[in-house]
């Protein structure tokens, strides 16, 4: 599924414009995406946590050379599932 399938699925549901849906599907996008951005973790109930996980800067071995590389810090995004989403796809 990508975005484009999931605004029809929201416009065949909900009995909206493909373009509202549009809307609603981007706010929604980009609503889960400003709370990763704060550092919030994004809860849906059955579903799954979204949470933007801080990993420090740190050094790693070059498996080619034997070298170091240095890796800077970043953000990673993980996804933890919810017990009704597993079971739904079990």
């Amino acid at each position: 599924m990508n975005k484009s399938n999931l605004t029809d699925i929201v416009a065949a549901d909900t009995g909206l414009a493909r373009a509202r849906a549009s809307e609603i599907v981007d706010t929604m996008l980009q609503a889960i995406q400003q709370s990763l951005a704060r550092g919030e973790d994004v809860k849906f109930q059955g579903f799954g946590i979204f949470k933007a996980i801080r990993r420090p800067a740190r050094t790693h071995r070059d498996p080619n050379t034997g070298g170091t590389i240095d890796k800077a810090a970043d953000v990673t995004i993980r996804f933890k599932p919810g017990e009704l989403l597993k079971a739904a796809v079990q």
